[in-house]
């Protein structure tokens, strides 16, 4: 028995040594990102979504400006927000210092919008900015509708998101009483922003573009919070340089021998107030104990949705390049990578910085940010302060998204007219004549199923696993697709595989759009470094081994979540719900 132990342990340490603990592969997602020749859109919304608007511009050559313009308050209309007010005058102040114009602003809420006139000649494309200043505490990000002649141009510019900024109340974490770390609270940080008008839910890439005509009237009116509107600008969207044009503007520079570990819970602010951290049990971590929580790690399911950004602060101690790595998880796509914009300073360097691709890992890994050519990528920082951001998107799954519920929609606009035709009848003995009253039925199905697995080839770029488990859904449902064409009379029993059961078709591809849609990531820190090796994302055997045993001892000796430590003047209370809530809920109390 002592030699096999002995067996299995120098195995076990041997396997160690070969232990997986990178993953650097590029994978280009700039051909699905900007891909907008997608046929294949949903009438499902009575407006226009913003792809199908994009395509009729492209098709029709729109010529798009190329004048940057300032639209002063002056020219604009709506409730006056003036130097003297006597809740918001401190704001009209602070937005003189903000842009270096005297003048007013303009509230936005219920009552009052924003208009003003556009007096360019001919009919062009345009992008816009604005000045903007949160006055409501709410935890929802601002949102504004953007109007033009009183209607929408397109279905997502009833809801433009801007960005809020939320910063920790503390650098400090405060211990429970089992000595836990508990997150700090947060405050919205009120000061006047600019940002460009894109899609803050990031599946498109580019900014939205409107159509307009001399004399057109644009509108800004309220969705859920009140704000200060300040000048409105004509913007032209900046091209991001290739990583070819980047290296040449900055020049011959060294790559600095350096390593500095940012932990992700020393996050200078983010954009979404529910992006919280969790407690990741390992002594590889930045920060760690052996029996309490110490809070490290991003928690991939609070940063997954679009548009989502966390903003951390680095010191380059000389000027020169470094490399950028990420210690990070994602469990969240099984065999698909999701996918970060990362800005240096507030902007992308460079077109690789662009939706950057994370694979799939259940542990945590190193991902080094590479070329096409598998070679670190060169980023260049000046000695002194720097900003480093990630931005969760979607860009790349946009098209497939689109497919999904192009086909959704086409199989429940089936679906109903053949329930109609059946009056809802489902009897497998009884026969229906489904080709004489629907035709083109069983064609359209095979059509569909071929709309699916042609996609599902586009996909595998962004992987190298030959059959992708997540996308490996498209070709199960067009299987059963074909299964269901090839005997179309039968369609009315076989409703629940088509449209109306748990494993239908419908649901099937509807699951895979919200995964899809769920860009799950979480991170325990950011490597600057230069072409020094970094730490792996584990520790040893050894260290492992020993940390697992202490734990396991404590566990017996020390826990002190037994019930059988409760005083006589303490009260049990069970909780079914994350333990974020337990620490508000005990926090409160200890409080008292």
């Amino acid at each position: 028995i002592i030699l096999i132990l002995v067996l299995i342990l120098t195995l076990m340490i041997g396997l160690s040594f070969f232990k997986k603990s990178s993953i650097n592969t590029f994978y280009d997602s700039s051909t699905l990102s900007y891909d907008y020749n997608n046929l294949y859109l949903s009438d499902a919304i009575t407006t226009t979504p913003y792809s199908s608007l994009l395509n009729s511009y492209i098709e029709e050559e729109i010529p798009v400006n190329q004048v940057e313009k300032i639209v002063s308050t002056f020219n604009m209309d709506g409730q006056m927000v003036l130097e003297d007010h006597e809740d918001y005058g401190s704001y009209v102040t602070a937005y003189e210092a903000f842009t270096g114009v005297n003048g007013y602003v303009f509230e936005l809420d219920q009552d009052h919008s924003v208009t003003f006139t556009h007096d360019e000649p001919g009919t062009k494309i345009y992008y816009f900015g604005l000045d903007y200043l949160e006055l409501d505490a709410n935890i929802n990000a601002a949102q504004i509708d953007f109007k033009i002649n009183g209607e929408n141009q397109f279905y997502e510019s009833q809801t433009l998101v801007l960005p809020s900024k939320w910063v920790l109340d503390s650098e400090e974490f405060t211990l429970d009483r089992y000595q836990n770390e508990i997150q700090p609270s947060s405050s919205k940080v009120v000061e006047w922003r600019y940002d460009a008008i894109d899609d803050y839910r990031s599946m498109h890439p580019y900014l939205f573009a409107f159509e307009l005509t001399q004399g057109d009237t644009i509108e800004i009116a309220y969705v859920n919070q009140r704000l200060l509107i300040g000048q409105i600008y004509y913007i032209v969207e900046k091209e991001i340089p290739s990583y070819d044009e980047y290296l040449t503007t900055h020049g011959d520079h060294e790559v600095v021998s350096s390593n500095i570990n940012i932990s992700s819970r020393d996050l200078l602010y983010r954009n979404d107030a529910s992006i919280r951290l969790r407690t990741e049990q390992d002594p590889s971590n930045l920060y760690y104990d052996t029996q309490f929580l110490r809070l490290n790690t991003i928690f991939g399911e609070s940063w997954q949705n679009g548009g989502q950004a966390v903003t951390y602060e680095i010191d380059a101690p000389e000027t020169g390049y470094y490399h950028l790595s990420f210690k990070y998880r994602q469990y969240m796509i099984k065999d698909m990578p999701v996918f970060r914009n990362i800005y240096i300073d507030g902007e992308i360097p460079f077109d690789f910085m662009k939706a950057y691709a994370f694979p799939y890992t259940t542990t945590f890994l190193n991902r080094t940010l590479m070329d096409d050519n598998q070679e670190p990528l060169k980023i260049f920082l000046e000695q002194g302060t720097h900003t480093i951001t990630l931005e969760a998107v979607n860009y790349p799954y946009r098209s497939t998204i689109e497919i999904l519920q192009y086909v959704m929609n086409e199989i429940q606009t089936l679906a109903l007219d053949v329930k109609r035709y059946t009056s809802g009848g489902t009897d497998r003995y009884r026969d229906w004549d489904i080709e004489l009253y629907f035709p083109t039925a069983s064609e359209d199905i095979k059509a569909w199923a071929s709309i699916l697995d042609e996609h599902y080839e586009t996909l595998l770029d962004l992987t190298n696993v030959d059959q992708p488990s997540e996308i490996g859904n498209m070709k199960v449902a067009a299987s059963r697709l074909r299964s269901i064409a090839s005997d179309i009379n039968k369609l009315p029993s076989r409703m629940v595989q088509f449209s109306d059961g748990d494993s239908s078709v419908n649901q099937i591809l509807g699951n895979l759009m919200q995964r899809l849609m769920r860009s799950n990531l979480e991170l325990e820190r950011t490597i600057v470094h230069g072409d020094n090796k970094i730490d792996k994302p584990y520790t040893n055997f050894f260290v492992s081994f020993w940390e697992g045993t202490k734990r396991l001892v404590l566990s017996f000796i020390n826990n002190p979540y037994a019930v059988s430590r409760r005083s006589d003047d303490e009260l049990t209370v069970w909780v079914n719900h994350p333990r974020q809530y337990i620490e508000i809920m005990q926090s409160m109390i200890d409080q008292s």
